[in-house]
């Protein structure tokens, strides 16, 4: 048994995380989360799972592909309490990352390149 702030046993006001999603579910801060992605072209993604067993490029692009669209879309059911935020990896894809997401219905996340150096 868990011991309770107070002092009986342990319930949801005493887990910090439940206590930290309530709290900012009822105040007016936002939270943020940030999903990092590749665009999923076929020989620059999970490329040791490509060279191994036989998938090759085009099933391990497929294979990122499902789970980073599975990934964004689960961090896009939470825009009604978070912003939401896709940082990709190259600069010089912004627009096809941009199109990619539209394709899945996912236009209303803030798309982020990483900065020029």
């Amino acid at each position: 048994m868990t011991v309770g702030q107070n002092g009986g046993e342990a319930g949801p006001q005493d887990d910090p995380i439940s206590r930290d999603v309530r709290t900012s579910s009822t105040s007016s801060r936002r939270g943020s989360i940030v999903v990092f992605a590749k665009l999923p072209v076929p020989g620059r993604v999970k490329t040791r799972l490509a060279a191994g067993a036989g998938v090759g490029p085009e099933n391990a692009s497929d294979f990122y592909r499902a789970c980073a669209e599975h990934a964004i879309s689960q961090a896009a059911s939470c825009q009604d309490w978070a912003d939401v935020f896709v940082y990709h990896s190259s600069a010089d894809a912004t627009s096809d990352v941009a199109s990619w997401l539209a394709r899945e219905g996912l236009v209303r996340l803030g798309l982020r390149s990483p900065p020029r150096c």
